[in-house]
């Protein structure tokens, strides 16, 4: 079974939706997974995939609410 990536539309990307119900800042998130701001916000607005690294820390940091398999199933 394929683990398949939602379409790049206009939809609210996950890590926004969660980012946004725990009250914190692009900044503070990206701060707590160690990458720069813009990567955040290049993910939350379907223009790039966060690295392996990038993707298991944002698993790790969410409590596995916007897991490494969601963000990048072509290597978890």
């Amino acid at each position: 079974m394929s683990k398949e990536r939602p379409p790049k539309t206009k939809m609210e990307h996950p890590l926004k939706t969660w980012r946004d119900a725990a009250g914190i800042s692009q900044q503070a998130l990206a701060d707590r997974v160690g990458c720069a701001q813009e990567v955040i916000a290049m993910v939350e607005t379907w223009v790039r995939d966060p690295s392996g690294p990038v993707a298991r820390r944002i698993d790790e940091e969410t409590g596995g609410a916007v897991a490494r398999y969601v963000l990048r199933p072509d290597i978890f």
